[in-house]
């Protein structure tokens, strides 16, 4: 896999974020908010690890609910918390999008298709390494240490 984009590239301000522990490490991930696949990441992967900032890129693209989802996690008073509520224990945001949220979504659309993505989940090392597709806990924890 080529490197396309480290952690000095990334739009941090376009990107849902997620803290866990010391958040020492980062990473990156373009998800669809109704993606099985990503929604089994969340639940199997990103819940088990520690000491990490994750930068979850809005990448609405399975479904028209796709864009009011992620416009309303966008919107939400605390939008980390309520990504993982929707993707975890898919509890629907409530909170209503507004215009921000379309501009983000848009840019979020114009990176992907920038970084030329197939999919996701797409996942980036802060080191540029991606995108990696679904991979369990101990098999990221790897990657990222090793990077």
């Amino acid at each position: 896999m080529k490197e396309l984009f480290d952690s000095a590239a990334w739009p941090k301000k376009d990107a849902v974020k997620i803290v866990k522990g010391n958040g020492k490490a980062e990473i990156a991930v373009f998800e669809d908010p109704n993606c099985g696949y990503c929604k089994q990441l969340d639940m199997e992967t990103l819940s088990r690890l520690d000491n990490i900032t994750i930068y979850i890129y809005l990448w609405p693209f399975l479904a028209d609910s796709s864009v009011e989802i992620a416009g309303s996690i966008l919107c939400s008073q605390n939008p980390g918390k309520a990504f993982m509520e929707w993707m975890v224990e898919d509890k629907l945001p409530t909170a209503k999008p507004k215009q921000e949220a379309a501009a983000i979504l848009n840019r979020n659309i114009e990176l992907a298709e920038k970084l030329e993505l197939g999919g996701t989940p797409s996942i980036f090392l802060a080191n540029g390494k991606g995108p990696l597709g679904m991979m369990d806990a101990e098999s990221l924890a790897a990657e990222i240490e090793s990077n």
